[in-house]
């Protein structure tokens, strides 16, 4: 099924200077590592390859629409 109306494009500004700043300090500081993220991570007993293997699936009846 065609929908028979069409929706006006979506006008999106360019990024401004600040924008862009922004943009690469936000980048910088994801990939430094947020400390907050770090000692959540820590507080997960790592795990091995052939644990996760042996972890059970879900279970029950699948989801259908």
């Amino acid at each position: 099924m065609r929908s028979r109306k069409t929706s006006p494009p979506i006008e999106i500004p360019a990024p401004t200077p600040a924008d862009v700043v922004a943009l690469r300090r936000a980048s910088e500081a994801a990939a430094a590592g947020n400390p907050d993220y770090l000692a959540f991570l820590a507080r997960f007993p790592p795990a091995t390859t052939q644990e996760l293997r042996a972890r059970k699936g879900p279970r029950g009846e699948p989801f259908r629409l």
